[in-house]
């Protein structure tokens, strides 16, 4: 006998996703609704089952040549792809979460809401998930062609106010830029905070962006638009 744990809004939503998850139908199921809610004041409570199932009864899911055909048949429509990128791949580390996307200018956001948030999100764990994500959705839904169109991932909800926090940092950036005449090489950001910092400084007209390095050395760059200007730090 296995056991699993699902979460919903309500008990009716929390057999429903077991159900589709499993493959078992929901008057054949065995559950047992756990006692105390989980969640936030901010983002709701949700209610848990624990699920008890036979490891036969699991109805085979698509296997891995369907998926790829349904990835294959949306490649021409970003949103819709990504969705379905992010979702298989969250699956097969068997994560459960929900995603949905929206296009944002040039990029485009995936939201993901984890369900009984198996990440510890205020560790590097988190960020590290996002980052592997990120490039995963990228290299996949282009067929590994780049400079596309971007992907930010966003779990938790944590990313309104990392863009607030790269706005501030973007704006005292560029004044420092302007003062001192130089170039600032911004060290230590991942892809994500880098692209958050471009865009806060896209509409600048006195500042330019650029980056230099590769892979994990990649940094990004600030400097005055009028003439060349010294490296500084």
């Amino acid at each position: 006998m296995e056991r699993r744990e699902f979460f919903g809004q309500d008990l009716a939503e929390a057999l429903e996703k077991a159900s589709g998850k499993l493959g078992i139908p929901r008057d054949r199921m065995r559950y047992m609704p756990m006692d105390q809610p989980f969640g936030s004041a901010f983002k709701g409570k949700k209610i848990a089952v624990i699920v008890e199932y036979e490891p036969e009864e699991i109805s085979s899911e698509e296997d891995d040549s369907e998926s790829l055909d349904r990835v294959r048949a949306k490649q021409d429509q970003p949103l819709e792809c990504s969705v379905l990128v992010l979702e298989q791949l969250l699956k097969y580390m068997e994560i459960e979460a929900s995603v949905r996307a929206e296009q944002k200018e040039d990029f485009i956001v995936l939201t993901v809401e984890l369900i009984g948030s198996p990440i510890d999100l205020r560790r590097g764990e988190g960020r590290e998930l996002r980052s592997a994500l990120q490039y995963l959705v990228n290299r996949i839904v282009y067929n590994g062609r780049e400079n596309e169109q971007r992907f930010i991932i966003d779990i938790g909800g944590g990313l309104e106010k990392r863009e607030d926090e790269l706005h501030g940092l973007a704006s005292s950036l560029a004044s420092r830029s302007i003062r001192i005449g130089k170039t600032l090489q911004i060290q230590l950001m991942d892809s994500q905070d880098r692209r958050l910092l471009h865009i806060a400084l896209v509409d600048d007209d006195k500042i330019e962006t650029f980056s230099c390095g590769a892979g994990r050395y990649r940094v990004i760059c600030i400097r005055p638009r009028s003439g060349d200007a010294e490296v500084g730090r």
